[in-house]
């Protein structure tokens, strides 16, 4: 899928990158679903490398869906009337999911309008659709941490969502999710429709931010690793499969899921991102709108108060931590 190097680029054997925007674009041409990516999860060159991919012209043609982790499907009538031009306030399909750090995404607050304009240019039939994969919340009934938890199958809601909205109907989809709801592994939203019958439609792509981050002993090498990435272009993606990086063990990798921190590779992940050498990286900072708006973060501590959420819940230090946050991705020691 990912075959042919970028001119110019003098790789090792069997790492072929390629401009990352047009390795995705043509992913789709044997893949229903190209996705993961952590959007939102920090990492500002990737959420801006995504917000480039949406941009591209030929996105449209590619694919039909966008389909977000940051969107409550509580307002997907909302989130459907306004990326197709109604004049309405899209905010809550964010502020609302079951994740506080969602309200605060600069990414998703970018992201919805951009589609929102891409539409006005499009016609009807080829329009872009964004779908909220988030459980439908409506927070006037929630009450509990209970009552949350027990509408909160966060993969199993998406997995169905992905069935039903995009893959029953032969429609392509552009996922933006955290890498360890996408992998190819039992359990996981991938997982749990691949299981339904829908194996081999899924092209998992991770982000690099740096080998071995989590432990003092890898991250160590990292420079030393990274050095093997220095004729990539920036960005590019390649498949994983029969390069050096599926050699390397699973936890010099991002997150791995407990039972494969003990294997090769990055596991039930197909490509990888690679927007740039760990120490450049920078954070994703929060949304200044969401920062302000007073009413907005009384709704919070209004959930924070009905669920008895502790001082350190996220529900309540989420808009704060901003304060303390440093400007890279990665922080030594941290």
């Amino acid at each position: 899928m990912v075959g042919g190097c970028v001119d110019g680029a003098a790789t090792e054997p069997n790492v072929r990158p390629r401009d990352a925007q047009r390795a995705i674009l043509d992913a789709f041409d044997d893949h229903q679903v190209v996705g993961g990516f952590s959007a939102s999860h920090g990492n500002k060159d990737v959420d801006d490398f995504l917000l480039d991919l949406v941009r591209n012209p030929d996105l449209p043609a590619a694919v039909d869906d966008i389909v977000i982790e940051c969107g409550n499907a509580f307002h997907q009538d909302l989130l459907d009337d306004y990326v197709n031009g109604a004049d309405v306030d899209v905010r809550p399909v964010w502020r609302t999911t079951s994740q506080p750090e969602c309200g605060f995404s600069v990414f998703v607050e970018q992201l919805v309008p951009l589609v929102r304009r891409i539409n006005e240019g499009l016609p009807d039939d080829r329009r872009l659709r964004v779908l909220a994969a988030d459980p439908p919340l409506d927070w006037s009934r929630i009450d509990s941490v209970e009552e949350l938890e027990r509408l909160s199958d966060r993969d199993g809601f998406a997995a169905s969502l992905m069935a039903d909205e995009v893959l029953a109907r032969g429609r392509k989809a552009l996922m933006f999710f955290g890498i360890n709801h996408m992998r190819h592994r039992p359990g996981t939203l991938v997982g749990q429709y691949e299981a339904r019958g829908y194996d081999g439609l899924t092209f998992v792509i991770d982000d690099h931010q740096g080998f071995g981050n989590q432990d003092p002993g890898l991250r160590r090498r990292n420079d030393e690793l990274e050095d093997r990435m220095a004729d990539w272009p920036v960005p590019s993606v390649i498949e994983i499969e029969n390069t050096w990086l599926a050699d390397l063990d699973a936890p010099y990798f991002n997150d791995p899921l407990p039972g494969d921190d003990q294997g090769k590779g990055n596991p039930g992940v197909d490509g990888y991102l690679f927007v740039g050498r760990r120490d450049g990286l920078l954070r994703e900072g929060r949304s200044a709108q969401a920062m302000t708006d007073e009413t907005y973060l009384a709704q919070l501590d209004d959930i924070a108060d009905r669920l008895g959420e502790p001082a350190d819940s996220p529900w309540r230090t989420v808009r704060r931590r901003e304060a303390s946050e440093g400007v890279f991705l990665y922080e030594p020691g941290r």
